[in-house]
């Protein structure tokens, strides 16, 4: 260094002689060679150069500098020396420090009260905004251009009005700016803000810059709406609710406590509770009271008060000590409930536990108290006692086709008609659903009981008209006997209910004795299973035909095909054992593909033999009915046989009929469309209405066989079949009665009018050969 002023040698703690000689890089701090030199390299080549450094002064203590450089050339360029001025900037670096120091708390500020700070410059449109804001906003600082229209695509859509308005009011007014609005974050979330400002203006008064704050009050929103809703809800309620301090002064009440006392609010507060004595309770109750509430615990009793008109009430009290941070005690709060309300709930409540509330009967909770009690009756008087469980078939139909209101009127009027058929002192009971309970108590046989299943039985097939409809209801009824079949109530009901199955899986329509050795149908079933699935195999079904004849000339119309099963291991097995288990293993769509080819073969047969072949009726199950490929394994089958369909008729029940109105009639039209006949079996046990029956083109109803069975002696039962030979002459349709066995019942069919007669009384099944042999021969 050849020249140093005396303020260099100063701030370096130096005398002008101690630096005269020296190298500037004395001057430089230890950790700042490299750079400083660098620095002055480029001074060197641009001419003048500014930079920052630190120095060392003579002490040891290192400083910042700012230092300004200038190279001094000769008149041939060469650099002859540098120029150095320094500047100490220890304040500015300690004003900078704490300048940004401050705006570290002011952002910790800002996040701790989530409050961002904004300024507009309304002349550029330019926005500034603290990093709080975004964080509101959820927005990201290098993903969002500030300006005010950027803003208000912030704003929620309901809400932008409400801003511009404020803003233009503040602008046009010169006045702070306060609004508290919704915004939608990019991710869809809302959020609720207060948002406030102050506009500054130029020297003519235009406003050319606001600076404000926005502050996240959702959480403080929410929570007031929520003390809101409860201070509502605390008003509001039903149940009297009345605070005092700890004397016992009233401080609230809510509406209920003018309601249930009389007073009003204002005649209320700063009195006591003593205003409600009745007198009724002695000062035991009334120390015990205070000395439990005063012990911090709750107090819960009936007391009867006095109304402002004099009169009494009872209510159940709970009063309640409110305490402070230090447990304290500062307040009571007392809820009370009208007892009159609670007594009424407590005798419904009772009423539901032990009654059905569709029918007014007995549940099966009370049904079972019942029954103990008259089996205990009947122990000493050596009677029997008969448990029947009745179960409506093919109910869910009802519900299905035409709605819950039909399907409760039907069950009401089953329930009262059994009420109506049972002796006084018996019970009838609804379990649930469409089952019903009945003990029949003071037996002397079982004849008796079995007159009452069929009186019971007669009078669900009355039919029950509702909203035009007329509804035939049919029961399977299971019965056990006390003390032939156990002794124990719970034994009782459950043989009951497994006769019940059993009778739905013989055909429903009929009452079974609870036997024995019902409890070994399951292991038959299992055996039977695994015999099936060999039968089709080792070709052990057979098929036998019924025929059944014209009513009025005694000449044969068709025959049905029925399904039997001679096992080689078995024997011969009955439909009834052997066809639910197909239909409950799925079996059934494989044998019923067997069944309709081999139909075709034998027509076929017959033909071939120079017969006069006549229809041949196949039953199709619900399972069948609605298997996907049904039209195709039936169209493929006629094809391929080349029978004609016109001596093909399809059955199907009429459950499965109704059960999915649309689906049936589509695959009827199909099936209509390949010129088969259609019948409806088991007509009359379900639901059918006259607009179903017209909507489908069918040819024949066949009328279940339990209004044949009885027609001779039982009024009811000729209307019925009458009105049902009536109903498919009007539709064109031919009638089957199915199960004439006598000639009393055939002489009331021809009466009435049935078209066609299946039964014992003409013929059993019988098997392909013998049924050819009626079949007359074809003239030529």
């Amino acid at each position: 260094m050849e020249m140093i002023n005396l303020a260099f040698a100063k701030m370096h703690g130096y005398t002008v002689e101690e630096l005269s000689g020296q190298t500037i890089v004395n001057i430089f701090a230890p950790n700042n060679h490299t750079g400083s030199f660098k620095h002055m390299h480029i001074a060197r080549e641009k001419g003048h150069h500014t930079f920052e450094s630190k120095h060392v002064r003579k002490d040891g203590s290192i400083f910042p500098v700012l230092v300004d450089v200038t190279a001094v050339r000769d008149a041939k360029g060469q650099l002859s020396r540098l120029v150095i001025n320094v500047q100490d900037i220890t304040e500015r670096k300690e004003a900078e420090a704490a300048l940004l120091k401050s705006e570290e708390n002011l952002r910790e500020a800002q996040k701790i009260t989530k409050t961002g700070s904004w300024d507009w410059n309304i002349l550029t449109n330019e926005l500034l905004w603290s990093d709080e804001i975004y964080k509101i906003f959820g927005l990201k600082p290098g993903e969002f251009d500030a300006s005010y229209n950027d803003f208000l695509n912030v704003v929620h859509p309901e809400d932008r009005e409400l801003v511009t308005s404020a803003v233009g009011e503040s602008l046009n007014r010169l006045k702070p700016y306060d609004v508290e609005h919704r915004i939608v974050r990019p991710d869809g979330a809302e959020r609720i803000v207060h948002e406030q400002g102050t506009i500054f203006s130029d020297e003519e008064g235009k406003p050319i810059r606001m600076v404000g704050t926005v502050h996240d009050v959702t959480e403080q929103i929410m929570n007031r709406r929520e003390r809101q809703k409860l201070a509502m809800a605390v008003e509001q309620a039903s149940d009297w609710i009345l605070i005092t301090d700890k004397e016992g002064r009233i401080e609230y009440t809510n509406n209920a406590v003018e309601e249930i006392t009389g007073y009003t609010k204002e005649e209320l507060l700063g009195q006591t509770p003593r205003v409600f004595k009745s007198g009724k309770h002695d000062k035991v109750f009334y120390k015990e009271l205070w000395d439990t509430i005063l012990a911090g615990r709750t107090y819960r009793n009936i007391l009867t008060n006095r109304h402002k008109d004099g009169s009494f009430f009872e209510i159940y009290h709970g009063i309640s000590p409110l305490k402070d941070t230090h447990g304290n005690i500062t307040h009571f709060v007392a809820t009370s409930k009208d007892i009159t309300q609670q007594k009424a709930l407590e005798e419904k409540l009772n009423y539901l536990a032990y009654y059905d509330v569709l029918t007014g009967l007995p549940n099966r909770i009370l049904f079972m108290d019942r029954l103990s009690q008259v089996i205990s009756r009947t122990e000493r008087r050596e009677r029997k006692v008969a448990v029947v469980c009745l179960d409506i078939d093919r109910f869910r139909l009802i519900n299905d086709s035409y709605g819950y209101e039909i399907g409760d009127t039907a069950l009401k009027e089953i329930g009262k008609r059994f009420s109506q058929a049972v002796h006084e002192g018996d019970t009838v009971a609804r379990f649930g659903a469409d089952e019903y309970g009945i003990i029949l108590s003071n037996m002397t046989h079982s004849e008796d009981v079995v007159r009452l299943v069929d009186n019971l039985m007669r009078k669900a097939r009355k039919p029950i008209r509702v909203n035009g409809l007329e509804l035939i209801l049919t029961l399977s009824v299971g019965i056990s006997l006390f003390p032939d079949d156990d002794q124990e109530i719970t034994a009782l009901v459950r043989n009951a209910d497994i006769a019940m199955s059993k009778a739905k899986g013989t055909g429903m329509n009929n009452y079974q004795f609870f036997q024995s050795d019902m409890n070994i149908r399951a292991a038959e079933f299992v055996l039977l299973d695994r015999h099936l699935r060999q039968a089709l195999k080792n070709n052990e079904f057979v098929l036998h035909y019924q025929p059944y004849f014209h009513a009025q000339t005694g000449a044969i119309a068709g025959m049905e095909v029925l399904l039997r099963w001679d096992s080689e291991d078995l024997g011969l097995v009955m439909p009834a054992r052997f066809i639910p288990i197909l239909e409950d293993t799925g079996m059934i769509i494989e044998v019923g593909q067997w069944i309709f080819r081999a139909i075709c073969a034998q027509i076929k047969s017959w033909q071939r033999q120079g017969l006069s072949v006549v229809p041949v009726a196949f039953n199709l199950s619900a399972a069948q009915f609605r298997q996907k490929n049904l039209v195709d394994m039936i169209s493929e089958t006629i094809k391929t046989s080349a029978v004609d369909p016109r001596y093909l008729t399809l059955e199907i029940t009429e459950s499965t009929f109704m059960q999915d109105l649309i689906y049936t009639g589509l695959i009827l039209e199909k099936l209509k469309s390949l010129g088969l006949r259609l019948a409806i079996d088991d007509f009359g046990t379900g639901y059918s209405s006259l607009s179903y029956l017209k909507r489908f083109s069918l040819d024949i109803l066949k009328i279940d066989i339990s209004f044949i069975r009885d027609i001779a002696t039982s009024p009811d039962d000729k209307v019925i079949v009458s009105a049902i030979t009536s109903l498919a002459h009007s539709l064109n349709l031919k009638t089957i009665a199915e199960g004439v066995e006598t000639e009393a019942q055939l002489n009331i069919l021809r009466s009435v009018g049935c078209d066609l007669i299946q039964g014992f009384y003409f013929s059993r099944p019988l098997p392909a050969a013998d049924a050819g042999n009626i079949l007359p021969k074809k003239t030529t």
